[in-house]
């Protein structure tokens, strides 16, 4: 037999000689492996005639493949070295790496620091840097292009000092701003598109068909309540009681009490007032301020349903009609403002006004949305797009109310009614603009559809989820057809809707979805605001979801003690208002937690206001009396000092770490075994003992019993809106279940130190 061709010669690397062994040592060595390979070679015997062919399939390795690096020992042949003499006519070996950079290039620069490391969940740190260091998020998020990341650093050094609530006065460099992400001539260009698609829609539609409503005839569509709603406001504890009828309005103060009213004591000195409060005399489902174009009053809408509609005992105890749900009405509230010598625009003390009930059968308004781009037609109000019971999306065209216009409207045939299929028994559940033209709808079973208003057609429908949407939101105006929606089983999925079958992406955790309409853009951010699956029972949080890498990160904004009722985010600037079903409204600047890196000092967030309602079967006879009854109390508390808005795991570490909550040291001593057993024994007999913590620790999963609580449902927020309006961008309304509608001025006037 013939051995392969690889073992006919032998290799070995000489030893290195650091002076430490003789001449004799080392020649005695290599005379002994010398002599042991020469016995090796004679009792081998070579087969010629019974060798076979060579092994075709065998690759022998060649020297010349073989790469000698740095620092490594040459490989001689040691049949070429049998006599003392090598290959002298072998080339030479270069051992430097002679690879030539790019022009450029630094051969001592670093390696670019690998984009899945950065968004990747994952136990264990990977990437270039060590693991106490945190690269900027704005890189992340908005690079590679410097352009980009330099813009997101310049509104994060822009909103940065203002921690809890955006800044109103006119300096520029720390006056509000418009989204940087579109062009400087986006808003006069869609403008413009819209002037030219109404006037053309004007011609080709034959319009609207509605009528003006008596008062009797309007009956039917408002709402009857038994008695005025008493309010308790104004400095703990020393509050204010006085009470407000059915679309009864008032000024308010900075400290919560009736503008002008003898009872105000921290306010008497000033000369504007802080806002507005007024009762609907019902639930308000859905609030949408109105684009202007000019700088003019401004004008809510509000969506009321009556509270007989969410009362299920009074249900049960009257013959209640079905009918009844097939009315729906809409209002339209104006609000005034003064301007200062500053130029700011504050609220004005003349008190708000209802200009118009807008009444339909179409069933009770779910939610409602402006169109985002405002009319530039004379006399034009907007674009009202309403969901009503009949689950369909009906287009309101809407003109500007005037002293002779009629308070009460009835609207017989809408402009447009988008949301059905034919042959398809899926009905809209919640919908988004995404332009002028173009509205996207979810529906029952899951699918997401794009509709255009005149002609009123669906474009495209794509199957997304499998059960029913209840958040829906796009990315208008920088992205309009970037769409994130939520099912009732909390995965919330992006789709791209000019790229449907590549775009789209997921998060992999659900989170609970208490009710609709808790998904919001924000533009500043380029991301979306929602709520976020939480590993406490008692404890909700909301998140930002970046649209770049919306499936691998998550951003806490802000974490609550309850679920989360209603959300907000600003349109002219990134601050959030966030409502919880404990009746208590926060406000704060995510741009801390989200774009903050570790070790930074700890963000904040205010609680602007705290309402408790106690309806009027819960009163006492002396507090409800028969010659004055009243609907119920109110009582709203508000000056509260900011608080860290960090989640409850660190607040709890934190107190746990304070040196007056570090328990005294005690001398440790021997357990005896019996003891050991027996306090594990008990432990697992009582399984609610470590409901407190791990290992019987305070901080655990229900550390803090008193927040179970089982709140009045008429105590909550139940819609929230900033107004998307350049010069009244600060002012944000609020309404509550029980009625009551706040519109609060929240800019600041004074500049960072």
């Amino acid at each position: 037999m013939r051995t392969r061709r690889s073992n006919r010669s032998k290799r070995y690397s000489e030893a290195i000689d650091y002076g430490l062994d003789d001449d004799e040592e080392t020649n005695g060595t290599s005379t002994r492996r010398a002599a042991r390979e020469a016995s090796d070679d004679d009792n081998f015997v070579v087969d010629a005639e019974a060798a076979p062919a060579e092994d075709d399939d065998f690759i022998a390795p060649d020297e010349s493949d073989v790469d000698i690096k740095d620092g490594s020992f040459l490989a001689i042949d040691s049949d070429d070295d049998a006599n003392g003499t090598g290959n002298l006519n072998r080339k030479k070996r270069s051992y430097h790496n002679r690879r030539k950079l790019p022009p450029g290039h630094d051969a001592n620069a670093m390696d670019p620091y690998p984009q899945e490391s950065r968004f990747t969940q994952t136990r264990m740190h990977h990437g270039i840097f060590s693991s106490w260091i945190r690269t900027a998020f704005w890189d992340d998020f908005y690079g590679p292009d410097p352009h980009a990341a330099a813009r997101a650093a310049d509104m994060f050094r822009k909103w940065a000092p203002y921690e809890v609530l955006p800044c109103k006065l006119l300096d520029e460099e720390w006056a509000l701003q418009p989204t940087p992400w579109v062009r400087d001539d986006f808003e006069a260009l869609e403008a413009a598109i819209a002037r030219e698609w109404y006037e053309r829609v004007r011609k080709e539609h034959r319009g609207q068909v509605q009528r003006p409503l008596d008062e009797l005839e309007a009956t039917p569509y408002l709402s009857s309540i038994g008695g005025a709603l008493k309010i308790l406001s104004g400095p703990y504890p020393d509050q204010q009681q006085y009470s407000l009828g059915l679309n009864e309005t008032t000024a308010l103060s900075s400290d919560g009490l009736p503008y002008g009213s003898d009872t105000m004591e921290t306010d008497k000195t000033a000369d504007k007032p802080a806002g507005w409060m007024f009762d609907v005399g019902g639930l308000v489902l859905g609030m949408s301020w109105v684009p202007r174009a000019k700088t003019t009053t401004q004008i809510l809408a509000l969506a009321v349903s009556p509270f007989t509609d969410q009362d299920y005992d009074w249900q049960q105890e009257q013959d209640y009609v079905n009918d009844e749900m097939e009315r729906g009405r809409i209002q339209l509230w104006e609000f005034k403002w003064e301007q200062a010598d500053n130029g700011v625009k504050y609220p004005s003390r003349e008190r708000p006004r209802l200009l118009q009930t807008l009444c339909f059968d179409w069933g009770r308004a779910k939610t409602m949305h402006w169109c985002p781009v405002p009319s530039a037609v004379e006399g034009h109000l907007g674009l009202l797009a309403v969901l009503c019971n009949d689950r369909q999306v009906h287009i309101l065209d809407l003109q500007e109310p005037d002293n002779e216009s009629s308070p009460y409207i009835k609207i017989e045939t809408s402009m447009a009614t988008i949301g059905s299929l034919p042959g398809l028994p899926a009905s809209v559940t919640i919908f988004a603009w995404s332009g002028t033209n173009r509205i996207v709808t979810a529906h029952t079973d899951g699918s997401i559809a794009l509709w255009s208003l005149h002609p009123p057609k669906c474009l495209s429908r794509h199957a997304v989820h499998s059960t029913h949407v209840y958040h829906l939101a796009t990315g208008y105006p920088s992205n309009p057809y970037l769409v994130a929606s939520t099912p009732v089983s909390g995965l919330t999925i992006v789709i791209d809707l000019l790229d449907p079958s590549v775009e789209t992406t997921s998060q992999t955790n659900p989170a609970i979805v208490p009710q609709p309409d808790l998904l919001q853009w924000s533009d500043h951010l380029q991301g979306f605001v929602s709520i976020s699956p939480s590993s406490r029972p008692l404890n909700s949080t909301v998140g930002f979801f970046h649209s770049r890498a919306f499936s691998a990160t998550m951003r806490k904004v802000i974490d609550g003690d309850a679920l989360l009722s209603c959300l907000a985010v600003g349109v002219q600037h990134p601050f959030v208002l966030i409502a919880f079903l404990d009746g208590t409204v926060w406000a704060c600047n995510p741009m801390h937690r989200v774009f903050a890196p570790r070790h930074y000092p700890p963000a904040w967030k205010l609680k602007l206001f705290e309402h408790e309602h106690i309806p009027r079967m819960r009163l006492g006879a002396d507090l409800n009396p028969p010659d004055d009854p009243c609907r119920g109390v109110s009582r709203i508390v508000q000056g509260w000092k900011p608080v860290m808005n960090k989640g409850p795991q660190a607040l709890i570490n934190l107190a746990r770490n304070t040196p007056s909550a570090r328990p005294p040291k005690k001398k440790s001593r021997a357990i005896p075994r019996l003891k050991k057993a027996k306090k594990k024994a008990e432990e697992e007999a009582d399984p609610g003992a470590a409901g407190a913590g791990e290992n019987g620790e305070d901080g655990g999963l229900y550390a803090d019993p008193e927040k179970i609580i089982l709140r009045e449902p008429l105590s909550r927020a139940t819609a929230m809106a900033w107004n998307p309006n350049m010069e009244f961008a600060c002012w944000a309304a609020i309404s509550l279940a029980s009625g009551l509608v706040k519109v609060m001025d929240l800019g600041v006037d004074y500049l960072p130190e």
